[in-house]
């Protein structure tokens, strides 16, 4: 399991970066991860030479990253609470039944309000 602090710290870290819209471009040796502003204009992040060996996957996952990892975070916290919910009505209640209801639902993706 991933410590709360850990999971702050990488929380921090994406709060830290610019915000989007991001957009990779590659020219013939050269790419940069960008973030596009509000007037149109694009500001490089990242940039390096391109080596030659078709790294478009590593550019295109660090273009997404800002993204995806806010995305992983939300989930993980999600399903924490579904967990500390279905052990909450266990401790309370002993309503086992409830508990997996609870934990199927949030598994399923549906609130639990």
């Amino acid at each position: 399991m991933i410590p709360d602090d850990e999971l702050n710290a990488i929380q921090a870290r994406v709060d830290a970066i610019p915000a989007g819209p991001w957009k990779y471009i590659q020219d013939i040796d050269y790419w940069s991860i960008n973030r596009v502003r509000d007037d149109g204009s694009i500001e490089p992040i990242l940039e390096g030479k391109d080596n030659g060996e078709g790294d478009v996957g590593i550019y295109t996952f660090f273009a997404h990253a800002h993204l995806d990892i806010p995305k992983l975070l939300g989930e993980v916290c999600r399903l924490r609470t579904a967990i500390d919910m279905a052990f909450d009505e266990l401790s309370q209640e002993g309503d086992v039944e409830n508990a997996k209801t609870l934990l199927r639902a949030a598994l399923d993706g549906r609130n639990l309000g």
